[in-house]
């Protein structure tokens, strides 16, 4: 822990974030108004939401917060924003803001949001899955003396990396509800399931899953075939070049000669 904790406070220092920590590598945290996280809602990227083109999905989020309330003119002005740091300002002065009703309208709209901020930025959506499993929190800006520059115990967790339970998630609950975090972990599990899905389509139409072998290769001596087992076992007799995990799917692809 001594020497993940050493990363978390260099990190820190050097980019005013934090995006790895724990020695496993299984919580990933970020602060959100870091311009380096791809988490973060401060990221620029580039998508199309709700017939808009926006650089920010702090803007979009502000955007929908705005027509929520019949806001036009906050709306048309979030549009034009250069930077997430006025769009928010912006959504601070929507008016009328009745707060329980944007609770409902923002665990609505923020996932459609973030789902298509990482869908239609190709790098973004790998970065989002390959952090596979790994627990997403945004953490408050903390310096080593123990001072909060920044917290959002809505969005975030409402604890910094120098903050004592940092390392123990199930501790944060105390601090911060991490909203945009687990909205984080949800859309991953979407685009996973998404990718998955796309993944067997595409096996479904080159093997027999089942047999091991397509139509058209059966009863030939020599031949590369691809196919999906369950069990590794089930390979007994065969030689394979190649063994590929499929991402969040316990199966495998076999690349094997039968000859």
């Amino acid at each position: 822990m001594k020497k993940s904790l050493h990363l978390i406070k260099r990190i820190e220092r050097k980019a005013n974030e934090v995006y790895v920590y724990s020695s496993d590598d299984r919580i990933i945290g970020y602060g959100g108004i870091s311009k380096a996280s791809p988490l973060s809602n401060f990221y620029k990227t580039s998508f199309t939401y709700s017939g808009h083109h926006f650089e920010y999905s702090e803007c979009a989020i502000m955007y929908e917060k705005a027509i929520t309330f019949g806001d036009q003119i906050s709306a048309d002005k979030v549009l034009d924003c250069k930077t997430p740091v006025m769009a928010k300002r912006l959504g601070r002065k929507v008016k009328p803001f009745v707060p329980k009703k944007w609770a409902e309208v923002r665990d609505q709209k923020v996932p459609k949001i973030l789902y298509e901020k990482f869908t239609q930025n190709s790098a973004l959506k790998e970065w989002l899955l390959s952090t596979g499993s790994a627990v997403l929190a945004e953490i408050a800006i903390q310096e080593p003396t123990g001072r909060v520059r920044y917290r959002d115990k809505l969005w975030g967790i409402g604890i910094g990396a120098y903050h004592k339970d940092i390392e123990k998630p199930l501790e944060w609950h105390k601090y911060g509800d991490n909203f945009l975090g687990n909205t984080l972990m949800t859309v991953r599990q979407t685009i996973a399931d998404e990718t998955a899905r796309q993944t067997l389509n595409t096996n479904d139409k080159t093997m027999d899953v089942i047999g091991g072998h397509t139509e058209d290769e059966r009863g030939r001596s020599e031949a590369t075939i691809r196919f999906v087992v369950n069990d590794v076992n089930q390979l007994a007799g065969y030689q394979y070049s190649a063994v590929t995990h499929i991402r969040h799917l316990p199966w495998y692809i076999i690349y094997y000669n039968n000859n």
